[in-house]
């Protein structure tokens, strides 16, 4: 976790990591979410379907339906 103050905004920001095995633990943070930033490696085209399927996902999670969710790909 980080704390980022930009223009009097104090964000908390977690990295949650994109290892499978890692995966589900992402849920146990879903409480108190204000938004979702997705990044994915847009040069590693073979875990594409892995990218879209996680995504899927999220966006099915009832705790996360009013949670603004933004993708970047770099």
């Amino acid at each position: 976790m980080e704390s980022v103050k930009y223009q009097g905004l104090n964000l908390e920001v977690w990295d949650l990591g994109g290892q499978t095995n890692l995966r589900h633990y992402w849920k146990n943070y879903f409480t108190q979410t204000d938004i979702i930033l997705f990044v994915v490696d847009s040069n590693d085209k073979k875990r594409l379907d892995i990218v879209k399927r996680e995504i899927f996902e999220l966006d099915e999670n009832s705790e996360l339906f009013n949670v603004p969710f933004c993708i970047l790909a770099n």
